[in-house]
């Protein structure tokens, strides 16, 4: 009988939520997922969803609330440091206070909350207006097919 050894991804077993790995990690690649058992995932992620993101340098977490359902990224920048925090796969207690709001701005007041948010978060005076146009055209275009942006906690109350 074959026995299966209990392995640990580096950033679960030294962060702050000491969980399983069962997701492929850049640092360990544990195992890989099935595209159904992706899709399964997303499905999941729903209207005040709960996620965190532990950086693989700090060792901080990153914590999301979902305002509306959508897809998030399995990978994102971390707060605290800049450097690549990965997803716990909403495997996390569903109410830890969270940093980061993931909503799809759905009125032109939203739109333009977003837009300034994302300038100050650039915080780039030299950037050409057609650049960040550019951008804010594929962040629509993102939005569309399905997913959520990030801001804020302190700028969009849920």
């Amino acid at each position: 009988m074959k026995t299966e050894s209990i392995k640990y991804c580096r950033l679960h077993s030294n962060g702050t939520i000491d969980k399983r790995c069962k997701e492929q990690c850049v640092s360990c690649g544990v195992s890989q997922l099935k595209d159904n058992e992706v899709q399964d995932i997303q499905s999941e992620v729903d209207v005040n969803s709960v996620n965190a993101y532990t950086c693989g340098s700090c060792k901080k977490n990153t914590v999301i609330k979902h305002r509306d359902k959508g897809v998030a990224p399995f990978f994102l920048k971390c707060i605290h440091c800049g450097n690549n925090a990965i997803s716990h796969m909403y495997k996390v207690p569903q109410d830890l206070a969270h940093d980061l709001v993931a909503f799809k701005p759905n009125t032109k007041a939203e739109w333009k909350l977003y837009s300034k948010y994302l300038k100050d978060w650039y915080n780039d005076p030299t950037m050409p207006t057609k650049d960040f146009d550019n951008a804010m055209a594929a962040v629509r275009q993102h939005v569309k097919l399905g997913a959520v942006v990030f801001i804020s906690a302190d700028k969009l109350k849920i």
